[in-house]
C-alpha cells in the first residue's frame, strides 16, 4: 500500500514536470497580436506597436526584429519595463534601441516605482529620447492626424482618488476634438478610463491571467484574485476600446508558474479612418 501511494505521487510529479516543461516550450514564444480600430477622428492610417511588461527580461533581438517588420508610425511602451527584482539594464537597452527609430511614449508601472530609485530610472528614460508620460499629455500629429498620448501611473499604491484625480487632469488637458490614447498600466480602473471617454486605452499588468481558458480571453489568476474581469485582450465600451496586453514577457522568478493556452505578445494596433480612411498604412 506504501508502495503504492509512493509510487503514485512520483508518477504525479513526474506528469506535472511534463506539463509544465510542455507549457514552457509551447506557450513561452511571443507572437503578433494585432488589433483594428476605426474612428472619424483618424484621416489616414497609424500602425503604432505595444509593449507591455518587459520586466527586464527577454529576447530583445527577437522583439526589435518583429518590431522592425511591422514598421510603425509610434511605439508605445507599457508599464513594468524594469523590473523591480532583477533591475534595469535589459529594459534600458531594449528602449535605448527603439528610441533611435521610433517615437516611444511610456507610462510607468508599479515596477518602475517599485525600485529603491524611480525617479532615476524614469530621468534616464528621458535622457535617451523615450517620452514618459506621468499625469502628462503629448500633443503630436501622426500622418496628419492630431493624437493627444496621455499617461497615468503606479494605480497599485495610489488610491482610487488619486488616480481620479490624475484621469481628471489628463481629460481637462487632453482636446476631445483629437484622437485621445490613454496608456494606464492597470485595468482594475477599467471603469474610470471608460467614462472619459478616451477613445484608446492601452493597460497591462495582468499577464493574461498567466492560466488562460483555451480559446477565451479570460485568464485565470489576477494581481487580486481569480478570474480578472480585464486580464488580456479588447473591451469596447460605446466609443471608447480598452486593450489588455498579456505581456511580452514576464519575470525570471515566475518560471515556476507555467504560462498555458497565455503566450507572451506584441500588440499591434492598427487604427482607421470610419468607412472613409484609404492610408497606406492599413494593412
Amino acid at each position: 500500500m506504501i508502495k503504492y501511494i509512493i509510487f503514485s505521487i512520483l508518477f504525479i510529479i513526474l506528469v506535472v514536470i511534463f506539463f509544465i516543461a510542455v507549457s514552457d516550450i509551447r506557450f513561452r514564444k511571443i507572437k503578433n497580436v494585432t488589433y483594428t480600430i476605426e474612428s472619424e477622428k483618424i484621416k489616414k492610417s497609424i500602425k503604432a506597436v505595444f509593449v507591455s511588461d518587459f520586466h527586464n527580461c527577454g529576447d530583445i533581438g527577437e522583439i526589435v526584429k518583429r518590431i522592425e517588420n511591422i514598421s510603425p508610425d509610434i511605439v508605445f511602451l507599457g508599464g513594468d519595463l524594469v523590473d523591480r527584482i532583477s533591475g534595469c539594464q535589459q529594459g534600458y537597452e531594449l528602449a535605448n534601441i527603439l528610441v533611435q527609430k521610433y517615437n516611444c511614449y511610456f507610462a510607468p508601472g508599479n515596477h518602475e516605482y517599485g525600485l529603491k530609485e524611480p525617479e532615476e530610472v524614469l530621468s534616464n528614460l528621458q535622457k535617451i529620447g523615450v517620452k514618459v508620460l506621468e499625469d502628462k499629455v503629448e500633443k503630436v500629429i501622426i500622418n496628419g492626424n492630431k493624437i493627444d498620448i496621455c499617461g497615468v501611473y503606479d494605480g497599485v499604491k495610489l488610491s482610487e482618488n488619486s488616480m481620479a484625480t490624475q484621469l481628471k487632469n489628463v481629460n481637462y488637458n487632453s482636446d476631445k476634438e483629437n484622437y485621445r490614447i490613454l496608456l494606464a498600466h492597470f485595468p482594475v480602473y477599467a471603469k474610470s478610463y471608460f467614462r472619459y471617454k478616451f477613445d484608446l486605452i492601452l493597460s497591462g499588468h495582468e499577464h493574461g491571467g498567466m492560466i488562460s481558458l483555451p480559446h477565451k480571453d479570460k485568464g485565470l489568476i489576477g494581481h487580486k484574485g481569480f478570474f480578472p474581469t480585464f486580464s488580456g485582450g479588447e473591451y469596447v465600451k460605446e466609443n471608447s476600446v480598452l486593450i489588455v496586453s498579456r505581456g511580452i514577457s514576464y519575470p525570471k522568478y515566475n518560471y515556476i508558474l507555467p504560462r498555458l493556452f497565455n503566450n507572451p505578445e506584441l500588440v499591434v494596433i492598427n487604427i482607421k479612418g470610419l468607412n472613409k480612411d484609404n492610408g497606406q498604412n492599413s494593412n
